[in-house]
């Protein structure tokens, strides 16, 4: 199996990835980067407890539950490369639909 690489999605010079991320506190951008280094050496796969495949939508979504219940909405590309659209703190049982229209958004401008 190939490794994964893990990139964020950009616009126009801007990372809204990275703009969230500074956002966090260390401990939680320390989560973070733990959760996207096991994705880069494992790969998704459907049993692993930190990776859920959204339904009616081309986006996984990782997971780090918990207190901190922090979630990042991804693609995985052809390169063999995820692009985390979006990542944001879950605060409700389902995924808001505004954040999966986000990373929609976003996603349409990746692929055209």
């Amino acid at each position: 199996m190939d490794k994964l690489h893990v990139i964020f999605f950009a616009s126009r010079n801007r990372c809204p990835i990275t703009d969230i991320l500074r956002t966090f506190s260390p401990i939680q951008r320390a989560k973070v980067h733990k959760l996207f280094e096991r994705i880069e050496q494992l790969g998704i796969v459907h049993t692993n407890p930190y990776i859920k495949k959204l339904t009616s939508t081309p986006f996984w979504e990782a997971r780090i539950l918990g207190q901190d219940n922090i979630r990042a909405l991804f693609v995985h590309t052809k390169n063999n490369s995820i692009v985390i659209l979006h990542i944001f703190i879950k605060k409700t049982e389902k995924t808001p639909t505004r954040e999966i229209d986000l990373a929609m958004k976003r996603y349409s401008i990746l692929i055209y």
